[in-house]
């Protein structure tokens, strides 16, 4: 069962789909929008520029697509931005269909991609608009971290990866278990060895000295990162472990397969509190930026409210029809909560008043602009936009206030057709990474 999970957990949209292994060989796509907004263009190579009638083909039924957004089966009553071909950089390097995972440095404009061909690549994104020098630079200047996995046998694929808040150290986490530190230049540190089985997620503390890591086989340890050796075991989930999250430099709730979520502290041999709710798989754990509340989402389609001090949850959110993936708090409105779910559709709640009145845990934008699963969301630093990327290949862009779909990205009908697992801003929120792309957002 829990490698079902780990499967499900990674690659999803393929399970669902099988058609989604799309994006092309050897190539990293980064899109790169000017103020003009978003346009889609593919990824070939030189060959293929020249030789594929197919591609040109492609390109001009997605041309069309843009002038006529109706044609992307999305009823709006107001234009979307585009944005063209000479605004785009293409970043070339994973060899491999999918790229699952992305992560920003805290304080430079460097880009992490973590992919199903054993790498990390740590790529350098130029700053101002792209253009052809800014390509060049970008692709020439990418760090390769290979992950050789001991036995060869051994599941290849990086699932995640994650800078500390100091930005001077990278944690992968891959298939084969393994957990690895790396400098920014691309020098391994440490080889974490403790896990058994595939790594779900990996967070750092605010000081930076201890990583937590979550795996499928059902242990989430704390890593002391001076002597590179586990702080803690902890082994208190029946399933996998899915997710997991820091509340304080030395406590952490995690989340798994076994739809339990332990409270957690270093040190102590059981749980502060363990909390009983959900109904299936818990896919994802987080607190709310001030720390008092944390919200979860479960395979059971609702998403559910914790106070820590509390072993039933203050509130469920069922408007959902199908499994919900992923949540985010925005980091600056407060109790404003994001959730994507199977059911193709983005929900932003305000959780803010009290549990007890009608009034409060509301939803107050449903964003339909998706036609598949969505599988994760973000929000902008300054959290008036949010990002979601999908199954169904596409990024978009919202307003977080008033639910108003800005910019779509999307890549069905073109040479460079792909899942959108992960979403991100850069510190500065003027760009998105979307795993395999990176554009610039203007408000």
């Amino acid at each position: 069962d829990d490698k079902d999970k780990s499967s499900k957990k990674i690659k999803s949209s393929n399970a669902n789909a099988g058609k989604d292994k799309k994006y092309e060989a050897g190539s990293l796509l980064s899109a790169v929008a000017n103020s003009s907004g978003l346009r889609l263009t593919p990824s070939k190579r030189p060959s293929e520029n020249k030789d594929n009638e197919n591609d040109v083909t492609k390109e001009k039924d997605n041309e069309d697509r843009e002038e006529n957004p109706t044609a992307d089966s999305m009823e709006l009553d107001y234009p979307i931005k585009k944005f063209k071909r000479a605004d785009v950089i293409y970043l070339k390097g994973h060899d491999t269909q999918e790229v699952y995972f992305c992560s920003w440095h805290p304080k430079l404009n460097l880009l992490a991609t973590s992919a199903a061909d054993s790498t990390v690549r740590i790529w350098t994104i130029p700053r101002g608009p792209c253009d052809a020098s800014s390509e060049k630079i970008a692709c020439s200047n990418a760090i390769v971290l290979k992950h050789e996995s001991v036995k060869k046998q051994q599941n290849k694929d990086v699932t995640v990866c994650a800078w500390n808040h100091q930005g001077t150290l990278l944690a992968s986490g891959s298939g084969d278990g393994y957990v690895r530190v790396w400098t920014p230049s691309g020098e391994l540190k440490l080889s974490l060895v403790a896990h058994k089985a595939t790594i779900f997620s990996l967070k750092w503390n605010q000081k930076g000295n201890c990583l937590l890591t979550a795996s499928v086989d059902q242990l989430a340890i704390v890593w002391d990162i001076e002597s590179g050796t586990p702080k803690q075991k902890f082994d208190h989930h029946k399933g996998g472990v899915l997710d997991i999250d820091w509340r304080d430099d030395t406590s952490f709730v995690s989340c798994g397969a076994d739809n339990v979520i332990h409270y957690c502290r270093v040190g102590g041999k059981e749980p502060i509190r363990t909390f009983r709710g959900h109904k299936e798989d818990v896919n994802a754990i987080l607190w709310s930026p001030d720390g008092q509340l944390f919200a979860s989402c479960s395979d059971d389609q609702t998403v559910k409210i914790w106070d820590p001090n509390k072993s039933e949850c203050i509130k469920t959110l069922t408007e959902h029809t199908r499994e919900v993936y992923t949540i985010k708090w925005s980091p600056k409105e407060p109790l404003i909560l994001a959730t994507g779910s199977f059911d193709s559709t983005v929900k932003i709640w305000d959780c803010s008043g009290s549990p007890a009145e009608s009034s409060s845990f509301k939803c107050l934008h449903t964003l339909k602009g998706h036609e598949n699963y969505v599988y994760d969301v973000a929000f902008s630093p300054n959290g008036k936009y949010l990002v979601s990327g999908s199954t169904d290949k596409s990024v978009n862009v919202w307003n977080a206030r008033t639910g108003k779909l800005l910019q779509r990205y999307s890549t069905v009908g073109t040479s460079s057709e792909g899942t959108i697992y992960r979403v991100s801003w850069n510190r500065s929120g003027d760009k998105i990474a979307a795993c395999a792309c990176v554009f610039d957002f203007h408000e």
